[in-house]
C-alpha cells in the first residue's frame, strides 16, 4: 500500500510539472494501470525421498537482516485542461 501511494504521488507530481510547463491544469485520472514488480517470493521447498545427514558437511547459513526493495509500477493518464 505504501509503495502504491508513493508511486501515485510521484505520478501526480510529474503530471503537475508537465501541466505547469504547458500552462494547463491537471484534471481527473483517465486511465490507471499498476503492477508490483520484484516482489519477494517466499515458498516452501519439500525434499521428498532425500536423506540428509546433518553431521556431514554441516555449515551455518547467514541470513542478512534488513529491507527488501520492492518496485511498484504505475501508469497513470491524466486529463489536462
Amino acid at each position: 500500500q505504501k509503495a502504491r501511494n508513493l508511486a501515485f504521488q510521484n505520478a501526480l507530481s510529474k503530471a503537475k510539472d508537465y501541466g505547469e510547463a504547458l500552462y494547463m491544469k491537471v484534471g481527473k485520472v483517465l486511465n490507471l494501470r499498476d503492477s508490483l514488480g520484484n516482489a519477494p517470493v517466499v515458498t516452501d521447498v519439500l525434499l521428498e525421498g532425500i536423506k540428509v545427514d546433518a553431521s556431514v558437511g554441516a555449515s551455518s547459513t547467514s541470513i542478512q537482516v534488513g529491507t527488501i526493495p520492492v518496485d511498484y509500477n504505475l501508469r497513470v493518464v491524466f486529463e489536462f485542461s
